[in-house]
């Protein structure tokens, strides 16, 4: 079998492809994890007191994570979804 052979029967499988890359690391890499630290509600909250002047070290205290974790949401990197 040619190499182009094995690539075209690699993928002749739609789901083949999703699901090598999912065995590759383990779990899916896109999308919200199912286990999710904020509500909806929670990430407004924190976006909205951000803007109020609220720092980031005295938001990541009051919710219980780190700050960078908390720089992340607030660049809407994390919850980009959420609005």
């Amino acid at each position: 079998m040619t190499r182009s052979e094995v690539l075209k029967a690699r993928w002749a499988d739609p789901d083949a492809r999703q699901r090598l890359l999912d065995s590759r690391v383990g779990k899916r890499v896109y999308g919200p994890s199912p286990a999710r630290k904020f509500t909806n509600d929670e990430v407004r909250e924190i976006r909205f007191l951000h803007r109020c002047g609220v720092t980031q070290k005295e938001l990541a205290a009051q919710f219980g994570c780190s700050q960078p974790t908390i720089s992340l949401i607030i660049r809407r990197v994390n919850y980009a979804e959420v609005l």
